[in-house]
């Protein structure tokens, strides 16, 4: 065989495999929108995937519904290298069944990626979720994170002993009242929401907000940084989930972009809770507010 030839067999094994690996990513997006439209349509569902975003913070909205899809009953699951960093390996006869999740790749691709649940490994035990009780010290410093996340925000926050709630946004002036007769749950709860709601009014620049469009958005972000944490904390109210999703937002990109959104949320002021309670761990990687969450687009 001449080097010609070589070189031409080289280059159409190439294209066959880019062809191949195009075909697998187009499959797993199909199935993931398939995903988002279903966890987006019927209550249950996107309760299910709320309770396993809660437990993988640090996995995106469409690969937990992708886990959702392929794994059976999953609870924390990684790829292969990420359990590896942890102390954990896939058994042998797990190996064949993992879950196809997208992450990067070289050349900025996002590549199909087998992933496996904690039950498909073993090895060093993986650190218990630490919570947040009532009156504990770990509570004092998720409020006061929170807080200054507010700042970072640049959202004021004042003090408001008459206020009937314990947290509350006021969209006119970019402030978070509190009123601390409240218990510290209620605090916590209601300041995720609030954040969340200022968030998405983007300091004003949000010209479409408006408070109960996006309030069942910030009670989904609230929700998942609750089940965290261990806070108490009720779900969203499932009954408005057709209006946070009508029939005509039949976008599946659309739909995800607020999965993405409400995620995003949730995990900036996760990092900023585990950065005061945990200074030295660090967990999540990623500069500070690289972007911020956008609004619905319908």
């Amino acid at each position: 065989m001449g080097i010609e030839q070589m070189i031409t067999d080289r280059q159409e094994q190439t294209k066959a495999y880019r062809e191949e690996k195009q075909v697998e990513r187009d499959t797993l997006n199909s199935m993931r929108d398939a995903q988002v439209m279903e966890a987006t349509s019927y209550p249950e569902k996107y309760l299910d995937y709320l309770d396993l975003q809660a437990k993988n913070p640090q996995q995106s909205a469409g690969n937990v519904l992708l886990a959702i899809a392929q794994l059976t009953e999953p609870t924390v699951f990684f790829t292969e290298s990420e359990w590896k960093e942890v102390g954990r390996y896939v058994t042998p006869q797990e190996r064949p069944h993992g879950a196809l999740i997208f992450k990067p790749g070289k050349n900025s691709y996002v590549n199909p990626t087998p992933a496996f649940d904690i039950a498909q490994t073993s090895g060093r035990p993986l650190r218990a979720p630490e919570g947040v009780a009532e009156g504990s010290p770990e509570m004092q410093k998720a409020l006061g994170a929170l807080l200054r996340f507010a700042q970072r925000e640049k959202v004021a926050t004042t003090v408001d002993k008459n206020l009937d709630r314990a947290v509350l946004y006021d969209e006119r002036y970019l402030s978070i009242a509190v009123n601390p007769s409240y218990n510290e749950a209620a605090l916590f709860q209601g300041l995720t929401v609030e954040l969340a709601l200022a968030r998405a009014h983007n300091n004003g620049y949000n010209q479409d907000y408006r408070r109960k469009e996006y309030e069942f958005d910030a009670m989904s972000t609230a929700y998942l940084l609750c089940s965290r944490y261990g806070v108490p904390c009720q779900p969203p109210n499932l009954d408005y989930l057709p209006i946070a999703y009508p029939e005509e937002f039949s976008s599946a990109k659309g739909r995800s972009k607020v999965l993405d959104d409400i995620h995003l949320a949730a995990k900036l002021m996760g990092k900023s809770i585990e950065n005061e309670i945990h200074p030295q761990h660090q967990q999540e990687r990623g500069r500070y507010g690289e972007h911020r969450q956008g609004w619905r687009g319908r």
